[in-house]
C-alpha cells in the first residue's frame, strides 16, 4: 500500500493581531520652522501624537509588542519595523519560535497558534557614506558593499539629502523610489554624474508633507477659540461699535484633523508599503 503524504497547507487569509503595545517614544521629530508663536508653544507630543494615531509611519524609534493568534498571513501594522524575537505560547510559556517562512506579503506565515513579535519602529535619522553612485537617464542608484539600508530604516517614499557631488552640483534632495538591503534606487532626475562616484547621505525625517500636516494642525489647534472651527458667524453694527458672535461646533478640536486639512496630506502614509 503506498504511503500517503500530507503537505501542510498554509490559509491566505491573515491571522490576528489580539494586542499591541507600543511605547511613547524618547523624543518626537523637530518641529517644522515658520510657526506661528501659539503654534510653536504647543507641545510637540500632542501635534504628533495625532498625526501618528491617523498613520501607520513612525519617524522616531520606539519599541512595540504584537500578540497574533491564528493561521496565515501577518506582518507588522506599522513601518519600518524592525522585529528582533519571535515567541510562541507554548504549556503556558512563551518559547522562541525560529522557525517561521516569510509570506507572500513581507511578513510572516503563522500556523493555527499564538505568536508575541517583540520589534522597534520607527528610524532616527541614519548617516552612511562611502556609497557609489550610478547615475542613469530614468533615475540611478546608490550601492553599498556592506551593511544594509533597511536595517539603517531606509524605507521607499522617504527623502534623503545628498551630499558630497563632485563640486556640489548634485547635493540634492532626492525621493527612494526602491531599496534593498543594499542597493537604494531613485527616480529620474538623479544626480548628473558620468560613471560613479562616492557620497554621503541623510535621511530627511519626515518627508516635506508630513511636515506640512503638522503644521496645519498646530495652528488650527493654537488659533483664536472663537475663529477655529467656528459653524456659524454673526455681525452686528450697532450705534457705537461693530459687534460679532461666532458660534463653535462642539467637536472643533477632535476634528482639527480633517477640518486643518492635516489629514488631507497624509493619506499616503496611512497603508504599509
Amino acid at each position: 500500500m503506498a504511503e500517503t503524504a500530507f503537505v501542510k497547507h498554509f490559509s491566505h487569509f491573515p491571522a490576528t493581531a489580539v494586542s499591541q503595545v507600543e511605547s511613547p517614544p524618547g523624543s518626537y521629530p523637530a518641529v517644522p520652522t515658520g510657526l506661528s508663536t501659539a503654534a510653536a508653544a504647543l507641545p510637540p507630543a500632542m501635534v504628533w501624537g495625532r498625526i501618528e494615531s491617523y498613520i501607520v509611519y513612525r519617524w522616531t524609534t520606539r519599541a512595540v509588542v504584537w500578540v497574533v493568534e491564528g493561521e496565515g498571513d501577518w506582518r507588522p501594522n506599522l513601518t519600518p519595523t524592525i522585529v528582533s524575537l519571535v515567541e510562541r505560547w507554548s504549556n503556558n510559556v512563551w518559547i522562541t519560535e525560529t522557525t517561521l517562512l516569510p509570506s507572500t506579503l513581507g511578513g510572516y506565515e503563522l500556523l493555527d497558534d499564538i505568536y508575541r513579535f517583540t520589534g522597534t519602529v520607527g528610524s532616527a535619522i541614519a548617516l552612511t557614506s562611502g556609497l557609489v553612485v550610478t547615475s542613469a537617464s530614468a533615475g540611478g542608484t546608490l550601492t553599498r558593499s556592506a551593511g544594509s539600508f533597511l536595517t539603517d530604516g531606509f524605507a521607499v517614499g522617504q527623502q534623503v539629502q545628498v551630499t558630497g557631488t563632485t563640486g556640489g552640483a548634485d547635493d540634492k534632495v532626492y525621493t527612494i523610489t526602491a531599496v534593498t538591503a543594499l542597493v537604494m534606487t531613485f527616480g529620474a532626475g538623479f544626480l548628473t554624474v558620468n560613471g560613479s562616484e562616492t557620497v554621503t547621505i541623510t535621511t530627511l525625517f519626515p518627508p516635506l508633507a508630513v511636515l506640512e500636516a503638522y503644521r496645519r494642525l498646530a495652528e488650527y489647534m493654537a488659533s483664536d477659540p472663537d475663529i477655529a472651527g467656528a459653524s456659524a458667524f454673526r455681525m452686528n453694527f450697532g450705534n457705537t461699535a461693530l459687534e460679532t458672535d461666532y458660534q463653535r461646533n462642539p467637536a472643533w478640536l477632535g476634528k482639527a484633523g480633517i477640518n486643518s486639512g492635516a489629514f488631507d496630506l497624509l493619506r499616503d502614509y496611512r497603508r504599509v508599503p
